[in-house]
């Protein structure tokens, strides 16, 4: 979710100066940014700046802030070679000169005049390009030159009449100043509260974040800063936004172009790899073919504490599975899970890391946490403490008890797991997960009230789920086992009417691979009748019992049942090709 920055700091500097002008008003002039960079600076007072929003299946997209990616740090300076802000740990590039407080002094004076000697001596100088924050304002308020686009280059106005040396400081200098007032704009766009809020120009247009993105790329068509934000502004893969000098850009190919400005800006990198599919890849500028995983690494290489990229690589590899960052060190699943706990820089995001890193865990598994040995129902533990509204916490929480098991939390309160699963629903109504998991927990014919005065039983619970979550394969089965098909009960979902067999028939079109429901289907058929499933497959009682193992090869129930629908001389193909008999399935069932 995207957070407004600073907008409380803001209200405050008004009231403690009443007479100073709102940041927006500095849009009024070109040549006046001293609002645009007090703004960055007030976004880089916090580190919690750089937020991300939901994107592609349930990832994050990486918004820009006043942070250095690199070091995690508060940015103090500007880089003019990089066009970067940068924390006091950064580089600096060498060999270009800098611009000084001092130099700025009375060298610039109005369009068309010749500039001071100053500037000339400064042609031969060789220092640093990186200019204290805090300085640029003033120097940058000294210009009064306005720098023109044309054909892709910047021209100056009236300024013929300077020799080489004197004329390309000033050119240099104008393109510093717009892409400073790129960089406002961009800025800007962090007081949005969300996509549909809009702020309004001293010159009366009010601009939504996107809007701000496109103002930002339309007064410097390469503020990869602006780029990628632009990136996030867009709803999926498939929306396109034109910008001002009529190109249409979808999401990837604004973060290509954002990188061909900026190859190491790590919220790009991280935003490739967000919106790239499993299979697709993305070429760089220097030629290289990358996967997903291979981006998450290289926004690693350029942002080593970027706590989301080693959680969504956690994601991607499998336990047993290791990856390799470009320092050298080894991560395998749940130690990522572990290092985007301690670079994450809010309790949400360590919360995030640490629901992630429980849901790894068995029951008898534990790893060791800033130096404490913790089972997984503690891990969710300390993630509760970090977020105490988070119903999604409170449901993983429950599902790592056993029934009749009750734990204590950090506010002292002591739960089971049914009154977890009540707490959930109460925080958040619509959790498709606590509902099914409540009636999972329930006995047959139990009963309880939830948090509305509701009296609801283990089939209420399931149709709740499915009104959450109409895709929830799960609830179908469940509310499958729940009806009597002797007597051809039914149950309506919405508008429809479902009996036992089509809702388990419902639970394998959104879940292909979900095991009981193959097991359930096959229990209801006969030995002559066949099955067709979604996309016409059709299958016998035994097919739809070897489905089950594919699904769920260590469920011991399904090859018993396998054993028991074969005849004394019939044999089975299993999902890795071994041809066995129901003698050697019950074998297989004893060695589970």
């Amino acid at each position: 979710e995207r957070t407004p920055l600073m907008a409380a700091n803001f209200a405050e500097k008004q009231a403690q100066e009443p007479g100073k002008a709102a940041p927006e008003d500095a849009f009024a002039c070109h040549g006046k940014c001293e609002f645009h960079l007090a703004l960055l600076r007030a976004a880089s007072t916090d580190k919690e700046a750089n937020t991300s929003e939901p994107s592609v299946d349930g990832k994050s997209t990486k918004l820009n802030s006043g942070i250095c990616h690199q070091h995690g740090r508060k940015c103090l300076a500007y880089d003019i070679s990089k066009k970067l802000l940068v924390c006091d740990l950064c580089e600096p590039t060498e060999g270009h000169p800098t611009v000084s407080k001092e130099e700025a002094n009375g060298s610039i004076v109005s369009s068309g005049e010749r500039t001071t000697t100053a500037l000339a001596t400064r042609a031969s100088a060789s220092s640093k390009t990186t200019v204290p924050l805090d300085d640029l304002a003033a120097e940058v308020s000294k210009f009064s030159i306005y720098p023109a686009r044309v054909c892709g280059s910047l021209e100056l106005a009236g300024c013929g009449g300077l020799s080489y040396s004197e004329g390309a400081h000033v050119l240099e200098m104008c393109q510093h100043l717009v892409h400073l007032r790129a960089l406002g704009l961009w800025a800007l766009s962090f007081c949005a509260v969300d996509l549909t809020e809009t702020k309004q120009l001293s010159d009366g247009r009010r601009l939504s974040w996107r809007d701000l993105c496109v103002a930002a790329l339309a007064c410097h068509c390469e503020c990869a800063l602006a780029l990628n934000d632009l990136c996030c502004a867009l709803a999926d893969s498939a929306d396109t936004v034109q910008l001002t000098d009529g190109r249409n850009m979808t999401k990837l190919m604004l973060l290509r172009e954002a990188l061909r400005v900026s190859p190491t800006l790590a919220p790009a990198l991280f935003n490739v790899a967000v919106n790239l599919k499993e299979g697709e890849t993305f070429t760089l500028s220097d030629g290289r073919t990358m996967t997903q995983r291979d981006m998450y690494l290289e926004a690693l290489r350029y942002d080593p504490k970027d706590a989301d990229s080693f959680r969504n690589l956690g994601k991607l590899v499998s336990p047993s599975e290791t990856v390799t960052l470009f320092d050298g060190r080894t991560f395998g699943q749940r130690e990522l899970f572990l290092e985007a706990y301690m670079c994450s820089s809010s309790d949400r995001e360590r919360a995030n890391s640490l629901e992630w890193l429980g849901s790894k865990l068995e029951r008898d598994q534990w790893v060791t946490v800033e130096g404490w040995p913790m089972y997984s129902r503690q891990i969710f533990v300390e993630a509760l403490r970090l977020t105490p509204n988070s119903s999604t916490v409170y449901v993983q929480l429950a599902v790592s008890l056993q029934r009749g098991e009750s734990i204590v939390l950090a506010s002292g309160q002591l739960l089971n797991k049914i009154a977890l699963l009540q707490q959930a629903i109460q925080l958040n109504p619509d959790n498709a997960q606590a509902y099914y998991h409540l009636g999972d927990t329930l006995n047959s014919g139990q009963q309880i009230n939830l948090h509305d005065g509701r009296l609801v039983g283990e089939r209420q619970l399931y149709l709740e789920a499915l009104r959450c979550d109409p895709t929830f394969a799960a609830a179908y089965n469940c509310l499958g086992v729940l009806l009597n098909s002797s007597i051809g009960e039914t149950v309506t979902i919405g508008e429809m009417v479902f009996s036992r067999r089509q809702l388990f028939t419902c639970a394998l079109k959104h879940n292909p691979d979900y095991g009981d429901a193959y097991y359930n289907l096959a229990v209801l058929s006969s030995r002559r009748d066949i099955l067709t499933l979604r996309g016409g497959r059709r299958l016998t009682r035994t097919q739809l019992l070897v489905e089950a193992i594919r699904c769920s090869p260590t469920s011991s129930h399904y090859y018993e049942r396998l054993a028991e629908y074969l005849q004394p001389n019939e044999t089975v193909t299993l999902h890795d090709g071994r041809t066995v008999n129901s003698r050697e399935l019950l074998d297989i069932r004893g060695r589970l």
